[in-house]
């Protein structure tokens, strides 16, 4: 809804008959919603020769690591560094 506003206000829409149904609306929001959603992590390859800190992220966890963070991920926690 916001885009077509805008797109009324900046003139790009100037006839009634020109503003896109609700179902292209929704459509769209979806669209919008869905990449949202989409995982935008993805293996690399750290071929800096900088093991633990890089621009690509941090070392891998290690299995232990990765068992904790999936436990603490399951329900609700506090995300704080010192108790």
């Amino acid at each position: 809804m916001d885009e077509v506003r805008q797109q009324i206000i900046d003139g790009w829409i100037t006839d009634a008959a020109a503003i896109p149904s609700l179902d292209k609306i929704i459509d769209r929001a979806e669209r919008m919603i869905e990449e949202g959603l989409s995982n935008k992590l993805m293996r690399a390859i750290n071929g800096a020769g900088v093991v633990l800190h890089t621009g690509l992220g941090r070392a891998p966890l290690s299995m232990s690591g990765q068992d904790s963070l999936h436990e603490a991920a399951r329900r609700y926690c506090i995300l704080a560094t010192e108790r």
